[in-house]
C-alpha cells in the first residue's frame, strides 16, 4: 500500500523502506512524493500502503505448517480442484445476536458528527442467509464496450465457486504484488513476458515466495471474527487487530498502528487520529475487504454496504474510505449473484455519500485509466479504480491480476483488490494452481498459524454460509 499525498491520504514521509531506501532518480516524479531526508528510518512499522521494496526474487518456499489446517482426506492435493476439493464438515454458524449493529452509537467531543458513520454493536438477529440465492443466468463475467470479448469463456461458475475465488483470488493477488511494490510500471512482465510461463510466485523484498501481506492477514481477522461472533462485533474486529499488531508482523500501517496502539476506544480511535492528522484515505480498509464482502453479500445490497463501512472506520476516520470499501463490498455481492459488476457501478455511485460520489464516478467511468489518476494509487479512489479498469480490460483472472501489478505503486493492494473481485467474477477454477500452491498467509499474534490455500477455500464456504 501506498500513502496519499493530499490533506486525505497518507505520504511517502509516513513509510520506512530500511536498507534498501530507493534514490531520487529511482522514484516517480510527483511533486507531492518526498525526498530522502523527509522519509523515516529506523525500525518503525510500514505504512497501511508500504510494503518492503525490491523485486529481486528468492528460491525457497516458505516451509511453515498449520496445526490448523485440515488434514488427510480433506486436504485437496495439489491437482485437485479447490472447488470440489472442499470435504470438510460446515461448522454450524454461531448462535446468539447477529448481524450489522444499531445506529445508537456512543458519542464524545471528539466523535464523528455524520450520521451515517459506524456505529456500536448493539445488533439484531442476523436473518436467514440464502445458501444459494437465484441469479442471472446470461452473466459469464463483467462486460464494458472497451472489453476484449473471449469467445471461449467457460460457463458461470458455482456461487460457492465465486466466494472461493473472491477469497483465494484476494490473497494470490496480494502475494503475487507484494515482491514489485513500489517497482516501474511493466516490471511484472518484463521479468514474466508470457502468461503461464511459471515462476511468478517468486517472492523477494522481504517476502518468501507465496507469502501474502497485512492486506491478507487482517481480512483473515475479519472474516474469522464475523464466523466466530455470528455477526458484525465491531469491538471484537478491533481487539484482533490489537493483538495482531501488538505481535510484530513483517508489515503494518503506521496510521493503522497509531489507531490500534493509541489507547481509545475502538469507537473513537480512528476518528480522533484523524482529526488530528487529517489522513486517513488510504486503501488501508479496502485492502481487507473481500472476506466481509462475501459474508454480507447474502443480506442485500445496503446491508453489504454499511457493514462495509463501520469496518473501515475502525482504522480510517475518512469516510472517503469507508465508500470506497463500501462500493467494493457491493460489486463483490453482484458478482457473487452472477451479475455483472461493470455494470452495476451506476447504482452502487448513487448510493455513495454525497460528498464523495464525483470523486468515485471518475475514477469508476469506464473511459478513466489509471494514468489519469491525480493521486498515488495507495489512495483508496485510484486503488479501487484501479482494480474494475484492471477487470474491465481483460477477460481472465490471470490477466486482470497481471494488469494490476504492471500497474506499479502498490502493487499488492491493488492486486489484492483486482484478484478479489476478478475471484468472484471468474470463479477460484480460474486461478492458476501454480499461483495457490505456495501461497500462506502468517498470522502474527495468533499462536503462529499460517493459513494455506485449502484454510482459505475452507473460510470462504464458511463466509459463504
Amino acid at each position: 500500500m501506498r500513502r496519499v499525498t493530499d490533506a486525505h491520504g497518507r505520504t511517502d514521509s509516513e513509510r520506512l523502506t530500511g536498507s534498501e531506501r530507493r534514490t531520487d532518480s529511482e522514484r516517480r516524479t510527483d511533486a507531492h512524493r518526498p525526498t530522502d531526508s523527509e522519509r523515516l528510518t529506523g525500525s518503525q512499522r510500514l505504512t497501511d500502503a508500504h510494503r518492503p521494496t525490491g523485486a529481486h526474487c528468492s528460491t525457497d518456499a516458505h516451509g511453515l505448517a498449520d496445526s490448523q489446517r485440515p488434514t488427510g482426506a480433506h486436504r485437496p492435493t495439489d491437482s485437485q480442484d479447490l472447488a470440489n476439493s472442499q470435504g470438510l464438515a460446515e461448522p454450524q454458524r454461531p448462535t446468539g445476536p447477529q448481524g450489522l449493529a444499531d445506529s445508537h452509537r456512543p458519542t464524545g467531543a471528539h466523535h464523528p458528527t455524520d450520521s451515517q458513520g459506524p456505529t456500536d454493536s448493539h445488533r439484531p438477529t442476523e436473518p436467514h442467509r440464502p445458501t444459494d440465492p437465484q441469479r442471472p443466468t446470461d452473466s459469464q463475467g463483467p462486460t464494458d464496450p472497451q472489453r476484449p470479448t473471449d469467445a471461449h469463456r467457460p460457463a458461470e461458475p458455482h456461487r460457492l465457486t465465486r466466494a472461493l475465488g473472491a477469497v483465494v483470488g484476494s490473497a494470490v493477488g496480494d502475494a503475487l504484488g507484494a515482491p514489485f511494490e513500489f517497482g516501474p510500471e511493466g516490471a511484472f512482465s518484463v521479468r514474466f513476458p508470457r502468461p503461464g510461463q511459471g515462476g511468478e510466485m517468486c517472492g523477494g523484498g522481504g517476502w518468501d515466495p507465496g507469502e501474502a501481506t497485512d492486506d491478507t492477514q487482517m481480512a483473515v481477522l475479519v472474516g474469522e471474527s464475523l464466523l466466530e461472533r455470528g455477526g458484525l462485533d465491531l469491538p471484537d474486529v478491533f481487539r484482533r487487530f490489537q493483538r495482531w499488531a501488538a505481535a510484530g508482523p513483517k508489515d503494518i500501517g503506521l496510521q493503522t498502528e497509531a489507531v490500534l496502539s493509541s489507547g481509545d476506544p475502538w469507537d473513537t480511535a480512528a476518528a480522533l487520529h484523524f482529526q488530528v492528522n487529517q489522513r486517513a484515505a488510504g486503501n488501508g480498509s479496502l485492502m481487507r475487504a473481500t472476506t466481509s464482502a462475501v459474508y454480507f453479500a447474502a443480506h442485500g445490497r445496503d446491508a453489504t454496504m454499511d457493514a462495509a463501512r463501520r469496518l473501515a472506520a475502525l482504522t480510517h476516520g475518512d469516510r472517503a474510505a469507508w465508500e470506497g470499501t463500501a462500493v467494493f463490498h457491493e460489486l463483490v455481492r453482484v458478482a457473487l449473484d452472477g451479475g455483472d459488476p461493470l455494470r452495476a457501478v451506476p447504482e452502487t455511485l448513487a448510493l455513495v455519500h454525497p460528498g464523495h460520489r464525483e470523486r468515485y464516478a471518475v475514477v469508476l467511468d469506464p473511459g478513466w485509466h489509471p494514468d489519469l489518476a491525480t493521486e498515488f494509487n495507495g489512495a483508496v479512489w485510484p486503488c479501487l479504480g484501479s482494480a474494475l479498469w484492471a477487470v474491465r480490460t481483460t477477460s481472465s483472472y490471470e490477466d486482470a491480476v497481471r494488469a494490476a501489478i504492471d500497474l506499479g505503486g502498490d502493487t499488492d493492494t491493488v492486486a489484492a483488490v483486482t484478484g478479489g473481485l476478478a475471484g468472484a467474477v471468474y470463479g477460484v477454477d480460474a486461478i492458476p494452481a501454480r499461483w495457490t500452491d505456495t501461497l500462506h498467509v502468517p498470522l502474527p499474534g495468533f499462536d503462529e498459524r499460517v493459513l494455506r490455500t485449502p484454510d482459505l477455500a475452507e473460510l470462504a464456504r464458511r463466509l459463504n454460509g
